[in-house]
């Protein structure tokens, strides 16, 4: 951007990760313009094996996904799947329902047919959740369902009350591990930019531009998430990853009612928070491998 003055979809980088396929991009011939709006983030398109889709937590983006994504076996490709609201000019999804339904459309033109794998992260997994009972719905097979510590169909979840900027930033700064005592308040989102970069929770080359519309999902998540109803009984496997600082005693029998189908719960010394940093992704990757790659042996 700053040194040719051009707006490149971050979807772009990825999917064009070479110098000579993205001077295609960049020289106008199949341009990928920033305004078009495209679920998918392709965070690795090689690999032979059935991909495994990534959705984003409440920010909205799946660029969270991009260390996991480095340290799983090479033979799954990984895709991420991330919100509206961060494109611009575009309103974001106005449901789980409706974001739900235009991840399995986005997805399918990548994998016509199941069976599926899906993995969502915190309010991620709800939406991942209400995917797989419209994939099961359709007549779809759902190989697994892996929900990074997430909340569940048919938990009541509270819409947060509304908070001026001021309030919004300072809960967002705590969410971050990040004091914001003694900054001031025209430079929080300058701080809460620097944190997030340095977690990994945003690109290391982002700006207070791309903060923007992950704040404005953050704020709207509340809403989604207390709006949707739940879904329907899933039939599929569930592995649940229990973070460290969850403390629910109640997911086993929660889960038999998720789905009719086994679940596993798997606790990782990670906190919620942490667990697709670039220090934790590594745990997060392992359990998944183990999963989907079971005969695969880890160098």
């Amino acid at each position: 951007r700053s040194e040719r003055g051009v707006e490149l979809a971050l979807r772009s980088v990825f999917a064009h990760p070479d110098v000579r396929s993205l001077a295609v991009v960049l020289s106008g011939t199949g341009r990928e313009g920033r305004d078009d709006y495209d679920p998918l983030l392709p965070l690795r398109t090689s690999g032979t094996d059935r991909p495994l889709f990534c959705v984003h937590p409440a920010g909205g983006s799946a660029s969270v996904f991009m260390t996991l994504a480095q340290l799983l076996p090479d033979e799954i490709p990984v895709y991420g799947l991330q919100a509206k609201s961060l494109s611009p000019g575009q309103v974001g999804h106005s449901s789980v329902k409706e974001m739900a339904e235009c991840y399995v459309g986005s997805m399918r033109k990548i994998q016509p047919e199941g069976p599926y794998r899906l993995l969502g992260w915190s309010f991620g997994g709800l939406i991942v959740q209400e995917m797989a009972a419209q994939l099961e719905a359709a007549g779809s097979v759902v190989e697994t369902a892996i929900l990074l510590d997430a909340g569940l169909s048919g938990d009541e979840f509270e819409n947060a009350e509304d908070l001026d900027e001021t309030q919004f930033l300072r809960r967002q700064a705590e969410a971050f591990d990040l004091n914001l005592d003694g900054v001031a308040d025209e430079n929080h989102k300058q701080a809460i930019l620097e944190q997030a970069m340095r977690t990994g929770l945003l690109p290391p080359t982002s700006t207070l531009s791309d903060l923007e519309p992950v704040l404005r999902a953050m704020q709207a998540a509340p809403r989604l998430m207390s709006d949707w109803p739940g879904c329907k009984q899933l039939s599929g496997p569930i592995i649940y990853v229990r973070a460290s600082d969850n403390k629910r005693m109640d997911l086993p029998e929660r889960l038999t009612q998720v789905t009719s189908g086994t679940f596993e719960i798997v606790d990782v010394c990670a906190a919620h928070k942490d667990m697709c940093n670039a220090q934790e992704s590594n745990k997060i990757a392992a359990i998944a491998a183990a999963i989907l790659c079971p005969d695969h042996t880890q160098s």
